[in-house]
């Protein structure tokens, strides 16, 4: 007898167990697969499904191997599928006490829909909702259930979603800014604090958001208001916002500026005053004033005796709640008290006879003279008192303290004399002595024109000219000029020049000569300090000795009898470096004619030889001094052997060819 189990649900805690009773024998299983045997009973898990179902029978063995078997016995049941678990939808976070709700809904399942959440949520249908007011974290757990005969129930596996109220960042705190003055340097700053997150500004147009302040500048006018909250950025682009705070503030309107008047400059000490008066504004005035001036109403007073210029600033001022005082822009005139200009007259206080005084007006640019003329400067030569009232470019005028003019006679013309001749040669000079009573100094003319003046009668002269005399006495009066005396200076000839110059060697011949000599000069040439007696512009030189030295000048004189000198002319015999020349010409013209070695006078000991083309020696000499002619040898080429001793016993040889060359 097969007991009947209970159908279970997949996956569960519960077993079917088929149990046999009231058999004999021994008992024989067979069922779907799966089931596990134990004593009189199979047992089947939950892991699978469908329906399982097991025979039983119960079998008694005989003898002589005889088994007989019962009737089988069969029994089912069913292992229950679970039925589909729901996809619940993953709301996004909200913000707290906002108008959006966190909403969970099931979709995809089978069966009925069971829930389990934190609190506070609503089912309905498929979804739990919950609202915006708690701050925290809302969770729920779903799963389906499906409901069998026999009151089985399979429930599937559960699902878990969470979504988070988030909440509010704190509210700032505004602080209130007073009011300010329009175009004052006072700004309405804003400042928010005591706030989380970030700070998001609202302003009526104008502010200047920096860090946890909106600032205004006082250009603007009217009421400004700044509206501010807290921002908080959550994951998923989530942003919550505090409550705002909303903060106003006034920039004032300044009142109307005063309207000054203009006064006129005025003439120090004059009795006329300056006077600034005020109109056309609102509020209360306030004046400012660089000194001396007195208020009374709506003006300010100046007198003329303090000079400069003087000057006032006014503006009005309005009165407003919390001790707020607004500005206008000031107004800024000036005036002056105009400096009288100090007129003076300068220039000498006297004057001579036959001349004239200047007397020159300052202090002013315009001037009117007691004699009627209006020029800055006026010429006077009759004693009298003089004045000159002047106008300067402020148009003050004043009068300068009188000046006195005083006219003195002239002194006597001086007398010249010439203390040498009034002639001489260039380089000379003579000296001229004035006198005449009453003078303290002496003006020297040269041909009218002024050379000196001071106090010395006798100047000294050195240049061609008529000179003259003008004496002047400690007043300064000067006398007419003297006769004049002429003064005749002559020229010098021009300085002769020696134009042949060093090196002068042994063996030659040499003239000395001047340059550019002039018509109409003599020259007298001089030979260590001696006159030579030679009067023209070339001097042949004497026949050089080695060491010879000679010093020579020439001196020029012209028709006037007047001498100039050359400079020393130093000639010393040089003995000439050796040179010997590669041809000569023996036709007698007396050029070139022999076979001429200079410099051999450095060599007292010296022997030539004279080869021809065909090795004969045709001229040989010891100690040759420049004597060989070519004697009778036709015009060729020969070789010369040189040997040559010095003063300190140095031998030289020279060879070399020289061509003798006749005359065609």
């Amino acid at each position: 007898v097969l007991s009947q189990p209970v159908n279970v649900c997949q996956h569960s805690d519960n077993e079917i167990i088929f149990t046999a009773s009231s058999y004999t024998g021994a008992l024989e299983w067979t069922d779907t697969g799966g089931g596990t045997e134990s004593g009189n009973s199979v047992i089947f898990g939950s892991n699978i499904s469908g329906t399982v179902t097991v025979i039983a029978r119960s079998a008694q063995s005989y003898s002589g191997a005889l088994t007989c078997y019962s009737s089988t016995e069969t029994k089912s049941a069913e292992v229950k599928a679970l039925p589909d678990a729901p996809v619940l939808s993953q709301p996004v976070n909200v913000c707290q006490h906002s108008d959006n709700e966190i909403i969970f809904t099931a979709s995809s399942y089978t069966g009925a829909l069971e829930w389990t959440d934190t609190g506070g949520g609503t089912e309905s249908g498929n979804s739990v909702t919950f609202g915006s007011n708690a701050i925290g974290t809302v969770t729920v757990i779903a799963r389906s259930a499906q409901s069998y005969s026999g009151a089985l129930t399979c429930r599937s596996a559960t699902v878990t979603k969470s979504a988070e109220v988030k909440a509010l960042p704190d509210a700032p705190v505004l602080s209130q800014p007073v009011d300010v003055c329009h175009h004052s340097d006072i700004k309405i700053i804003f400042t928010a604090s005591s706030y989380t997150g970030t700070l998001e500004w609202t302003d009526t147009g104008g502010g200047t958001e920096s860090g946890n302040s909106v600032t205004f500048g006082s250009n603007i006018s009217g009421t400004v208001t700044v509206v501010a909250r807290s921002a908080q950025s959550y994951s998923g682009a989530l942003t919550c916002y505090s409550s705002t705070e909303t903060k106003s503030a006034e920039v004032k309107a300044l009142p109307d500026a005063p309207v000054l008047s203009q006064p006129a400059d005025v003439c120090h000490h004059s009795d006329i005053k300056i006077i600034f008066t005020a109109s056309s504004y609102t509020g209360e005035l306030e004046w400012t004033d660089t000194g001396g001036g007195t208020e009374s109403g709506n003006s300010v007073t100046f007198g003329s005796n303090a000079i400069g210029t003087v000057t006032v600033v006014a503006r009005s001022a309005q009165s407003y709640s919390g001790a707020l005082t607004c500005r206008s822009a000031t107004v800024t005139k000036s005036a002056e008290v105009k400096a009288l200009p100090d007129v003076a007259i300068s220039g000498a206080s006297y004057t001579c006879e036959n001349s004239s005084t200047e007397l020159t007006a300052s202090g002013a640019v315009a001037y009117l003279w007691s004699t009627g003329e209006t020029s800055e400067s006026i010429m006077v030569n009759t004693p009298n008192t003089y004045t000159v009232t002047g106008t300067a470019l402020n148009g003050c005028t004043a009068t300068s303290a009188p000046q006195a003019i005083t006219v003195y006679p002239l002194p006597p013309v001086p007398g010249i004399t010439p203390l040498g001749a009034t002639a001489f040669c260039a380089g000379g000079f003579v000296t001229l002595s004035a006198y005449a009573i009453d003078t303290v100094s002496y003006e020297w003319y040269k041909d009218g024109q002024l050379l000196t003046t001071g106090s010395s009668n006798s100047p000294t002269v050195s240049e061609s000219g008529n000179y003259s005399a003008v004496s002047v006495d400690r007043r300064g009066c000067r006398s007419p000029q003297s006769a004049a005396l002429q003064i005749t200076v002559y020229p010098l000839p021009e300085v002769p020049v020696i134009i042949t110059r060093p090196p002068f060697y042994v063996g030659f011949k040499y003239t000395l000569e001047l340059q550019s000599p002039e018509e109409n000069v003599r020259y007298h040439w001089h030979e260590n300090n001696k006159n030579t007696g030679s009067a023209g512009w070339q001097y042949p030189l004497p026949d050089l000795q080695p060491g010879d030295t000679w010093i020579y000048f020439v001196e020029a004189f012209n028709t006037y009898g007047c001498r100039s000198r050359s400079d020393d002319l130093i000639c010393t015999a040089e003995i000439p470096p050796l040179f010997i020349p590669n041809i000569f010409t023996p036709n007698n013209d007396g050029i070139n004619d022999n076979f001429h070695i200079a410099g051999l006078e450095a060599y007292p000991e010296n022997e030539l030889r004279i080869i021809d083309k065909r090795g004969r020696m045709v001229y040989s000499k010891k100690n040759y001094y420049n004597e060989w002619y070519g004697g009778d040898l036709p015009t060729d080429t020969y070789y010369y052997f040189l040997i040559l001793v010095d003063k300190q016993r140095t031998v030289s040889r020279h060879t070399g060819y020289v061509h003798l060359k006749r005359g065609e």
